[in-house]
């Protein structure tokens, strides 16, 4: 499933955290909405038999709260924008009336992974208990992809500015 930020206070744990019942559990929520999750990650895996599986693509993600005061996120790629002066829009509003982040996005293959490297801690295991050893083999074994997600928010909104100024000069 989904590994994410594990420290706190890491830029990107209260995103990961939003619509968690425990603010220390994170989810993928910011990358549910607006079908993201099916083009992300669905469907690479269901091209991946007949392709590659490498996908990246930029997330822009607005978090605000709405009228009752409860936290939305809008999350879009760069083909949701009919150009590039509607991104800079929705980064302009975003930045300044809400949250928001901009999220680089890489989904890469793996080779199967070698279980030789984790043998002695699978003995270790095997000796209290048999079935989780089976179970660890079989999750590793199932491993097909890694997904990386940097955080770029800062470098979007450095270059949505510079964009503005050149624009106004």
């Amino acid at each position: 499933m989904f590994s994410s930020v594990d420290l706190p206070n890491h830029p990107l744990s209260k995103l990961f955290a939003i619509n968690s019942d425990n603010s220390h559990e994170f989810n993928y929520y910011p990358l549910a909405n607006n079908r993201i999750y099916d083009r992300l990650i669905t469907l690479p895996f269901k091209e991946s038999e007949n392709a590659t599986l490498d996908k990246e693509a930029l997330i822009y993600i607005k978090v605000f709260k709405d009228g009752k005061q409860e936290l939305n996120i809008k999350s879009f790629l760069d083909e949701d924008f009919d150009n590039e002066g509607e991104k800079i829009e929705f980064v302009k509003e975003a930045y300044s009336e809400a949250t928001f982040y901009a999220l680089h996005y890489r989904l890469t293959p793996l080779d199967k992974i070698g279980l030789e490297g984790i043998q002695a801690e699978t003995r270790a295991i095997s000796r209290f208990a048999t079935h989780l050893t089976k179970k660890l083999e079989e999750e590793l074994a199932s491993v097909e992809a890694m997904i990386e997600v940097t955080d770029r928010t800062a470098d979007i909104v450095n270059s949505v500015m510079a964009k503005e100024i050149s624009m106004v000069n």
